[in-house]
């Protein structure tokens, strides 16, 4: 009946809905580049440096130009020399105030002659703006190393070939065909490298938000209704509160089914589509049911121990902290799968499913004995929480209107 409600419906789509206008919320404020034009004054104390970035600035302002029907791709820098003496810098800390400059930059005459004490002074009101200064720190650099090579009498082209690096490029292992043939290596795509994990993490976090806490509310309710003690006299508290959980189970495997089919479709529309293995499904359908069956043995476990809504509000937040930490070790952990702290992190039961699916989907993968420990511990970890549960609501009823603390908890888990 859950998944044929409209409230689940929407529930369900709600997440990737938000995700997906934030997505593209982010895409079009990326669209929208920044077209205010850079205006800003150079006072140049070598006398030779300005002229290279007039240049520089022209090549730009050309390079990001309308060009037909499409729109212009960045703004325009608009440089000016300055003279620099007191007067004049009174007039540019006025006319950056007043908006007619973003900023005014000051090259010393050290520069040139590679005086290590020679730095780049860039004046502004406006500490937010970065691609102005980046832009000036490339160019006025680059026109400086021209001068040092002009008045060295060296030819830079030529020491630009002599010091010019070879490339690297990322390959994965090179195969061999039937007669024994080398195959060309594939070069290493970062979608399939880091798109991918990212993906089934976050796929995997919307369907445990959008099942687990629901237990807490429904636990609590029917605590409150007290309905459920006339089922307590035909089934034990563990076997009530499984029961509830494995129900949750089946419907957070409805949501992955949809998740996992516009999955599909995106990788299909963007040349991916071979990345939905069957192992990846398979993999994904495990770890997901393992989070809903972990976090929703937690959120029950909650629930069974509050008699107010208001007083879920506090036990959740340790819950929650549980469900997002493995995404701040994400990262760290896929530079580095066979790490001891990656090992450790990954056996963690809350944060198993999490990060052995994203390992999962990167070659060569975690080992088997790996895996294995992780579902083991995390299955042993839900059935913990589940029995905890029944515990502490058959405690709990006798106890109306009096939430328990932890300590209370554990009490009422040793006494249950």
């Amino acid at each position: 009946m859950a998944i044929r409600s409209k409230a689940f419906i929407i529930g369900m789509m709600l997440v990737p809905v938000f995700m997906g206008i934030s997505i593209a919320v982010q895409k079009i404020s990326q669209n929208q580049a920044d077209l205010e034009d850079r205006r800003f004054a150079v006072i140049d104390a070598t006398g030779v440096v300005f002229p290279g970035i007039a240049a520089v600035a022209a090549d730009w302002n050309a390079s990001v130009a309308a060009k037909g029907d499409d729109k212009a791709t960045g703004p325009r820098m608009v440089p000016e020399l300055a003279s620099g003496d007191d007067a004049d810098r009174r007039a540019l800390v006025d006319r950056v105030k007043r908006k007619e400059l973003k900023a005014f930059v000051e090259i010393p005459a050290g520069a040139v002659k590679g005086d290590p004490a020679s730095r780049i002074r860039y004046y502004s009101n406006v500490a937010t703006d970065s691609l102005l200064p980046r832009w000036l720190e490339t160019t006025v650099n680059r026109a400086v190393l021209n001068e040092r090579f002009r008045s060295s009498g060296v030819d830079r082209s030529e020491v630009m070939r002599l010091t010019r690096q070879v490339a690297l490029t990322r390959l994965d292992l090179p195969a061999w065909d039937e007669r024994g043939a080398i195959k060309e290596a594939a070069a290493i795509d970062p979608i399939r490298t880091l798109g991918v994990p990212m993906g089934a993490m976050i796929m995997l976090l919307f369907v445990v938000l959008s099942s687990a806490p629901g237990l807490l509310n429904s636990v609590l309710e029917e605590k409150l209704s007290r309905t459920n003690e006339v089922m307590l006299g035909s089934v034990s508290p563990f076997e009530f509160m499984g029961g509830k959980l494995l129900g949750t189970a089946g419907v957070s495997m409805a949501v992955s089914a949809l998740y996992l089919a516009g999955a599909f479709v995106v990788a299909r529309n963007w040349g991916y589509v071979d990345v939905i293995s069957p192992r990846l499904v398979a993999t994904f359908v495990l770890y997901a049911l393992l989070g809903v069956l972990l976090f929703g043995s937690i959120f029950i476990s909650i629930g069974a121990a509050c008699n107010e809504i208001k007083d879920t509000q506090t036990m959740m937040m340790p819950a929650m902290m549980l469900i997002m930490l493995p995404m701040f070790t994400w990262s760290t952990i896929l530079r580095a799968p066979t790490s001891t702290f990656a090992i450790a992190v990954s056996l963690f039961p809350t944060a198993t499913p999490f990060l052995m699916l994203p390992l999962t989907t990167i070659s060569p993968g975690p080992p088997l004995w790996q895996q294995a420990a992780g579902v083991v511990l995390t299955t042993a970890t839900m059935v913990l929480f589940v029995w905890a549960a029944g515990r502490i609501f058959r405690v709990g009823l006798l106890m109306q209107g009096k939430s328990a603390t932890f300590a209370e908890m554990i009490r009422w888990v040793r006494a249950g």
